[in-house]
């Protein structure tokens, strides 16, 4: 019996000496990742210098193209029985 239990005990300390490796490493990588200094990211000046300006020509509204267009026939809805009053209820 005291043979079983010292196996058990070296056991646990391994696996208590495993967990604080882990605890150790993450909390490093948390440190690393959570406090190392930002390169930063580009400024909305130079984000934006590069866009162009949009213009938008409305006489195309206007022309004769658009005008000739001939609106599509109307959809009519399906004539199909709708459901039950209250589908939660059951059969």
């Amino acid at each position: 019996m005291a043979i079983v239990f010292l196996e058990k005990r070296k056991a646990q300390k391994r696996l208590i000496l495993v967990l604080i490796a882990v605890i150790l490493i993450t909390a490093v990588i948390i440190w690393w990742w959570g406090f190392r200094e930002e390169k930063g990211l580009p400024t909305e000046k130079i984000i934006y210098s590069h866009q162009k300006e949009v213009k938008i020509d409305f006489n195309l509204l206007k022309s004769q193209n658009l005008k000739d267009l001939q609106p599509f026939s109307e959809i009519k809805p399906l004539q199909t029985e709708e459901g039950r009053e209250n589908p939660f209820l059951s059969y």
